[in-house]
């Protein structure tokens, strides 16, 4: 029954992603719970909450063009589009073009930095912190 349903999914990702994924039939083939171990790490690299589609997958497609495998390279390409990234973020990414894809990617993210873009939810997250209130708490003391 799974195997069923494992193939499936399998043919739709290949339509989703427009390459073969015979890598992922012969996991499945050769050892099931690897698979789904597989499953489970792919699952978490595709999440990406409230980042912008944009800076999302531009770092993707660096961090693969950094193992330089052609393929997984078109795929994140292809998944970039299907997700309505602008072709000319995806050239100056695959360029590396810094200053077009600080230009492009800034005006897509409605923000100045791409950089302030990542800091943000750490820096949110920093100010509301249970330890930094009560260190501030902590930090009064009366006068005696």
């Amino acid at each position: 029954m799974f195997g069923f349903l494992v193939r499936w999914g399998i043919r739709s990702a290949e339509k989703k992603t427009g390459e073969p994924l015979d890598y992922l039939r012969e996991l499945y083939a050769d050892s099931p719970g690897t698979f789904w171990q597989f499953t489970k790490v792919a699952k978490a690299a595709g999440y990406r909450n409230k980042l912008p589609a944009p800076a999302f997958h531009v770092a993707r497609i660096v961090a693969v063009r950094i193992q330089d495998c052609g393929p997984c390279v078109q795929t994140c390409v292809n998944l970039a589009k299907a997700d309505g990234v602008d072709p000319a973020v995806l050239k100056a990414a695959l360029a590396r073009d810094f200053a077009t894809l600080r230009r492009r990617s800034c005006a897509t993210c409605k923000t100045n930095s791409p950089r302030r873009t990542a800091k943000a939810p750490t820096a949110r997250r920093r100010a509301n912190s249970p330890h930094r209130r009560n260190s501030r708490t902590w930090r009064r003391r009366p006068n005696n």
